[in-house]
């Protein structure tokens, strides 16, 4: 058998050297599968309404330990995209089911006769907009470092950050804060590529003092006029004023900031990385984003960060983990089954690319905060200048994609056999995912 089958799938035996493979997913959905190729031979599919998309999975190797009980050793996680595998190795599949392909059954059968892939399309359609947004920041001078050593004005600034901007948004994420820097006025370009909320680049935090300065009359009334007119296309402008706040004074910087919006521009809503506090909510902030594990229920957002395995030092919050690569993928894959069982609107993660502001001399040395893949959801290609994605990307996807399954079962009164107590108490085991998800989408 020249294959081995690893993910979201059912094996359902082999008949002489085939190996068949048995999938399920909806309409508007990818689903995937990885295998290990043991020969040269191309792998071709016959023609299909079905499409696929194939990468070559290539192995980290760790030497430090992101969280307790972490093996340092090889772990995948970089993909690059290949047209067909044609040489031995280990390979990921995307299988992409579009939103006009007829409910039924459909096979993928290779010219070789070597692999089958048996598909059940259901009849629900996957929504398009994401129905519990998840927003990550893509910093576009971030992408410049990791890319070319250091910031300076490229040529090819806006299309390096489109491009990342739109793999984040193929993969059913929010980019924030991928304007250009030094802050302009193009940071208006955010607002096409942007899903259901558009972060505004207006801080508090230092993170736009200087000679650009988001928190005047002037600034906040042009802003407001750009809020209006998100409503109107069914989208909300968000400030994303501070985040974590711990000193004295930036309490009173908040309540500053946030009356001054609500002066000049009522339109924007204000959101804090911070529990729920009445003060500052009395103040003008409309939205409290604190990790999982302060999340009270008061509050409307949430976020994951490098806490979830100990930001220095090994540890272990019990909390979905994004930035360990080592980790079970049901630590990503729970992320917004976790933050929809805990009642949250949206869910944040701090950063696609942290640690592309080192330049680290290796592309593929994400360790940060004590963690692989801290902060990271990517690997620059500093040849052809394109981002790489991780499985961890498009493990985030599939959370996404679980979600979708969870809310529209509840709708519809469907029992969820994914049930969540808190942010620690989830299911840890993959597989039970996926025969939720089959059962759920069965129901539909």
């Amino acid at each position: 058998m020249g294959y081995l089958i690893l993910f979201f799938l059912l094996l359902t035996g082999c008949t002489d050297d085939t190996k068949k493979i048995d999938l399920f997913g909806s309409r508007n959905e990818v689903i995937h599968f990885t295998l290990s190729h043991e020969t040269d031979d191309c792998i071709e599919f016959e023609p299909s309404p079905i499409s696929v998309e194939w990468f070559k999975r290539h192995q980290i190797t760790t030497t430090h330990k992101s969280f307790k009980g972490a093996v340092p050793g090889k772990y995948f996680d970089p993909l690059t995209p290949v047209l067909k595998p044609c040489t031995a190795g280990d390979y990921w599949a995307d299988v992409k089911l579009d939103s006009n392909l007829s409910p039924g059954d459909y096979t993928l059968q290779s010219k070789g006769g070597e692999l089958e892939v048996s598909i059940k399309v259901g009849n629900w359609v996957i929504p398009g907009p994401t129905s519990l947004p998840g927003l990550i920041q893509l910093p576009s001078f971030f992408l410049h470092i990791g890319h070319y050593g250091s910031y300076t004005t490229h040529q090819n600034e806006v299309d390096l950050r489109d491009k990342y901007a739109k793999a984040l948004m193929d993969h059913r994420l929010s980019p924030m804060l991928h304007f250009v820097s030094p802050y302009t006025d193009q940071w208006k370009d955010i607002i096409p590529i942007s899903g259901k909320y558009v972060v505004f680049p207006i801080r508090a935090d230092g993170t736009t003092s200087g000679e650009w300065n988001s928190l005047t009359a002037l600034r906040l009334s042009e802003f407001e006029g750009e809020a209006k007119k998100l409503l109107n296309q069914g989208k909300v402008a968000v400030s994303y004023l501070f985040d974590e706040p711990f000193l004295p004074r930036d309490r009173q910087i908040i309540e500053d900031a946030a009356k001054l919006i609500k002066k000049h521009a009522p339109s924007v809503k204000v959101m804090v990385t911070d529990p729920f506090d009445v003060g500052l909510k009395t103040a003008g902030v409309d939205i409290f984003a604190p990790v999982f594990q302060q999340y009270t229920g008061l509050e409307t957002w949430g976020y994951v960060s490098c806490m979830s395995h100990g930001c220095g030092g090994e540890g272990d919050s019990g909390e979905p983990d994004l930035g360990s690569i080592e980790r079970n993928p049901a630590y990503i894959r729970s992320f917004f089954p976790v933050a929809f069982g805990m009642g949250m609107d949206a869910a944040l993660y701090y950063n696609a690319v942290e640690v592309y502001r080192f330049f680290k001399t290796d592309p593929f040395d994400t360790w940060l905060f004590t963690g692989y893949g801290d902060g990271t959801l990517f690997y620059p290609d500093r040849k052809n200048h394109v981002p790489i994605v991780s499985e961890r990307l498009k493990w985030l996807r599939r959370s996404q994609y679980d979600v979708e399954y969870l809310i529209e079962a509840k709708k519809r009164g469907i029992i969820n056999p994914l049930n969540v107590d808190g942010p620690t108490g989830w299911e840890k085991d993959i597989q039970k995912y996926n025969q939720a998800v089959r059962a759920i989408g069965e129901a539909l």
